[in-house]
């Protein structure tokens, strides 16, 4: 991660005037019912609107930040109650706000926030990205997204999110296009060589999820989750036509390790998706000795690879994640906010600030931002303490 630079000591900030800060109280209905459970927190102090419609995007913010805002209306150094309340992380802090254009920094002969102030707030370092299969899907989806007309940042985190899916080619929905031929196509059909497996060590979990495209497996008397703990995940990820032959080599392999839940595609674009097997686990450890089993089990297996994941083997067919706690009881695969889809949603939401400052490559600064959350981007995965630090913020 980058560090900002020491002179921020003796930078002089602002507040951005493009700002309004509104005490909840204050705030026009559509506002106090779009931070829903937020507003209730004693935290909460209210929003940031925009003073134009559409320059700048809303954002909540918590009673630190507007007695800063409050603070910064006249432009000055760092406050001394930030460095007292922030300690050695009171720059990382204000570079943070800088660069979400909460704040402003002086330079040159104005003040400047987003990614027009990068230069004023780092050395000059490249966005550090990994190796191998899924570092490299992962950098092409950012340098993909880059390029697409799409000015939204929903928009644009589902492009980022569904890259390296495989085309749904004519031949392909003909083959696959009825529930029966896909259960045919897996082998968990009458006689088929997944079925006699699945039957002996896991049972099919039915009900509203049986709409959201996936076959839900848990063993009869495990499975439970700590909801209040992250969720550790295994992708497995073989190419389209490799998964017949891949499924019940992977059973075997999971059933060995005694995994208890896992999920994987139950229509064509469900086995189109390159997260299209995913197996849950309560621990680490847990997954790398289940995924040790599997590269030995799926060794010649051809991959095809998640983004924005950590790569475990050279091709992409297995890597790994971890999803944030969820809020209340219930299954793994019902997660508020999968980790992916955490980080192309604030991935999506920087490279669209940066676009929109006329920064010529967004994908750096939504990269280098991200590393600011605490996400390691050469393996795509988060800080131990990241979740615990969300929730306290």
């Amino acid at each position: 991660m980058q560090n900002p630079l020491s002179s921020l000591d003796e930078a002089v900030f602002r507040a951005n005037p493009a700002y309004e800060l509104r005490a909840f109280e204050r705030l026009p209905d559509m506002f106090r019912q779009a931070l829903g459970e937020l507003g209730e927190d004693d935290d909460c102090y209210g929003m940031l609107l925009p003073a134009e419609p559409g320059a700048l995007q809303p954002k909540a913010v918590d009673a630190n930040t507007a007695l800063l805002f409050y603070t910064l209306g006249e432009p000055s150094k760092m406050p001394r109650f930030v460095k007292s309340r922030f300690g050695g992380s009171s720059r990382q802090a204000f570079a943070k706000l800088v660069m979400d254009d909460v704040l402003e920094i002086e330079s040159g002969d104005g003040f400047v926030s987003g990614a027009v102030a990068h230069d004023r707030l780092f050395e000059p370092r490249e966005a550090q990205l990994g190796e191998g299969r899924v570092a490299a899907l992962s950098r092409d989806a950012l340098t993909y997204a880059q390029a697409l007309p799409v000015d939204h940042a929903a928009a644009l985190s589902l492009r980022l999110y569904c890259y390296n899916t495989a085309p749904a080619s004519p031949g392909r929905r003909q083959r696959l296009g009825e529930p029966e031929a896909v259960a045919a196509f897996l082998g968990i059909d009458h006689g088929g060589a997944a079925r006699a497996l699945l039957a002996r060590h896991w049972r099919p979990v039915s009900g509203d999820d049986e709409a959201d495209g996936w076959f839900h497996w848990q063993a009869p008397d495990r499975g439970g989750f700590d909801a209040g703990q992250p969720t550790y995940k295994l992708y497995i990820s073989p190419a389209l036509d490799a998964l017949p032959d891949a499924l019940p080599l992977a059973l075997n392999a999971l059933a060995a390790e005694g995994v208890a839940n896992f999920k994987f595609g139950r229509d064509l674009p469900g086995l189109l998706r390159p997260d299209k097997f995913v197996a849950y686990f309560s621990n680490f450890e847990a997954l790398a000795a289940a995924a040790d089993r599997l590269k030995t089990a799926l060794a010649g297996c051809e991959a095809q690879g998640v983004p924005f994941t950590a790569g475990i083997d050279d091709h992409g067919l297995l890597s790994w994640g971890v999803d944030p706690p969820r809020r209340g009881a219930g299954a793994a695969w019902r997660a508020n906010e999968s980790y992916r889809l955490w980080t192309t949603n604030r991935l999506a939401a920087a490279m669209i600030a940066a676009k929109r400052a006329g920064d010529r490559e967004p994908w750096r600064f939504a990269v280098q931002r991200l590393q600011m959350e605490g996400v390691d981007t050469r393996r795509w995965t988060p800080a131990q303490n990241l979740w615990r630090t969300a929730e306290e913020a």
